[in-house]
């Protein structure tokens, strides 16, 4: 895609034509226009005054399933899921005006003139970005200054206090599992490659060969030799060492064998994606739970950013709820149940 096509796609939406919209996706512009009447018309939301045309909605709603969906028709629950997303992320946008001034906070003006200065010089050479320039600069700095005042507020919801040392062993002692290293096995492989598409016949050649190996590795011969002259994998240099690996790590049907496996011990065939596999246990460390002053930091870290997100996911699912916002479910069912 040329720079030149980009810079007029995004001029398309940066200023919001209210002409004919690409009919990407009908299955889209159907559901959210009525039966009668120019969707040009209507209005899709009233914010606190602030009218937000159909024709606004439709264009960022096709825009964005543009990109979540390409050029498949998605399922009519995720259209529902984007439409409801587009319709409140216009609706936020104004609101996070109202917020803005209600918490005394302006766009960082630095930033969005630096990226202003990004365009300039991307597209300087663009006869596309000479001739639209003067429209498209005011929709991008508007759009740079909206996504500015978004960050700015997100960044004072939070802003919380840390939480005290009670507080964090409390999440400690709830949370186990997150500091709780797994156990670890340090295996060697030996894989006898198949093709995937390969028949019945070829699978099993593998798999007698593979007991073969076993075989003369019962009968003393060495498991890191025998990996050096058969495996097909690039383990195979090191005689198949592949290191240490997180019990979860390995392949789903070696969990079974490794129960049962003791430093040393070698598995029985396993099948893989790859092809048929031999594996040799050569050590195993336990899991280990780590002591709440070992994984204090850690765990203030990971309580204070989950205590961040769930005030910033909060703080959205309430925004609407403070001003008043109206909008036209007749033309927009999917909005039915929500109130603002």
């Amino acid at each position: 895609m040329s720079n030149s096509y980009r810079l007029v796609r995004f001029a398309a939406v940066a200023v919001l034509s209210l002409a004919s919209l690409p009919a990407l996706s009908q299955h889209a512009t159907d559901a959210a226009a009525p039966p009668h009447g120019n969707p040009a018309e209507l209005t899709f939301a009233v914010v606190e005054g602030t009218t937000i045309p159909a024709a606004q909605y439709n264009a960022a709603l096709t825009e964005q399933i543009r990109q979540k969906f390409y050029h498949g028709k998605p399922p009519e629950a995720e259209v529902d899921k984007v439409r409801r997303d587009v319709g409140q992320r216009l609706i936020n946008e104004i609101l996070f005006e109202h917020e803005a001034k209600k918490l005394g906070i302006a766009p960082d003006s630095e930033k969005v003139d630096a990226e202003i200065a990004k365009y300039e010089a991307r597209y300087s050479d663009s006869p596309v970005w000479k001739e639209r320039r003067e429209t498209v600069l005011p929709a991008l700095r508007a759009k740079l200054e909206r996504d500015s005042l978004r960050d700015r507020i997100e960044a004072h919801v939070k802003n919380l206090p840390e939480p005290d040392e009670a507080e964090v062993r409390a999440y400690y002692d709830k949370h186990p599992d997150k500091f709780t290293e797994p156990e670890q096995v340090h295996l060697a492989m030996i894989l006898l490659k198949v093709d995937p598409s390969s028949p019945t016949s070829v699978w099993q050649l593998a798999e007698d060969e593979a007991r073969k190996i076993i075989d003369r590795i019962a009968k003393g011969e060495s498991f890191e030799d025998l990996a050096a002259l058969h495996s097909g994998d690039p383990s195979a240099d090191q005689g198949g060492d592949l290191g240490y690996i997180h019990r979860g790590m390995v392949p789903e049907a070696l969990h079974l064998e490794l129960d049962s496996l003791k430093d040393g011990d070698i598995s029985n065939p396993i099948r893989l994606l790859e092809g048929f596999a031999v594996f040799k246990l050569l050590d195993r460390k336990p899991s280990v739970h780590h002591s709440f002053e070992r994984v204090q930091e850690r765990a203030t870290g990971l309580l204070a950013r989950e205590r961040s997100e769930e005030a910033w996911t909060n703080y959205l699912e309430n925004l609407s709820k403070n001003y008043r916002v109206e909008i036209n479910t007749q033309a927009f069912p999917v909005f039915a149940d929500v109130t603002g």
